[in-house]
């Protein structure tokens, strides 16, 4: 705060006056903690709505992508097992499917953690 001289008092010495007054200071600091909070509790609400919007999306794409990836990973497997494996085709790449196989499958697994950990958000298992 800057003390400033206001004039002369009829004691004789000049006044010091603080800028800003008390009364100006401590209502500044009133209004800046309620707007910071304001501020803290959209943040908070903007993010559970996020979180809201997000885990419905997720929700609702869960189904299909266990309807893709997973007969994809199972099919792949057993085509792989018989024509790699078992009929020892030459020309089948086997490596190559059974990667794809296991791709599939834990892209699925990872899409599994993203819905649990969007769901569930800081609490952790309960």
């Amino acid at each position: 705060m800057k003390k400033y001289e206001h004039g002369n008092v009829a004691a004789g010495g000049p006044e010091l006056e603080t800028w800003p007054p008390e009364w100006l200071a401590t209502g500044a600091t009133a209004i800046g903690r309620a707007t910071l909070r304001t501020i803290a509790v959209t943040a908070v609400v903007a993010v559970h709505a996020i979180r809201v919007a997000l885990c419905a999306l997720l929700v609702l794409v869960e189904p299909v992508l266990a309807m893709t990836l997973l007969p994809v990973a199972f099919l792949g497997l057993l085509v792989t097992l018989f024509f790699g494996f078992v009929v020892h085709d030459p020309h089948f790449p086997r490596w190559g499917m059974l990667a794809m196989s296991v791709g599939a499958l834990c892209l699925y697994w990872l899409f599994v953690i993203v819905v649990v950990a969007v769901t569930e958000g800081g609490r952790g298992r309960r």
